[in-house]
């Protein structure tokens, strides 16, 4: 019968399921767990162990500051709207605008300043 485990770390977030069957060498700190247990947790994405139940916790929202934003914007442009840009102005139809205009509202929308 195979035997299922689950290892965490020392805030009880888990860092890896194992099985007896697939792993040759199961870390010492891996719990034995059951394989109804095993298979919900890998239904609910489980990411904590919290008092001995296998649970998924939203992780906290980081805040970015503007700075970061505008970094990850510039990226963004650069790899994704630029090519539109250039390519509007290449054909110069109104239709490649609205692409190019279209895809920098979806990066701002992606990567919002904060007030």
């Amino acid at each position: 019968m195979i035997k299922y485990f689950v290892d965490v770390d020392s805030n009880n977030e888990i860092i890896g399921y194992y099985n007896d069957d697939v792993h040759s060498a199961i870390p010492a700190t891996a719990v034995e767990i059951s394989k109804a247990d095993w298979q919900t947790a890998l239904e609910i994405n489980a990411n904590t162990l919290e008092n001995g139940a296998l649970v998924y916790i939203e992780p906290p929202v980081q805040v970015m500051a503007n700075v970061d934003i505008l970094s990850l914007r510039k990226i963004a442009y650069q790899s994704e709207s630029d090519p539109l840009f250039m390519e509007w102005q290449f054909d110069n139809t109104p239709e490649s605008e609205q692409i190019w205009r279209d895809k920098v509202a979806e990066i701002k929308l992606r990567y919002p300043l904060s007030t």
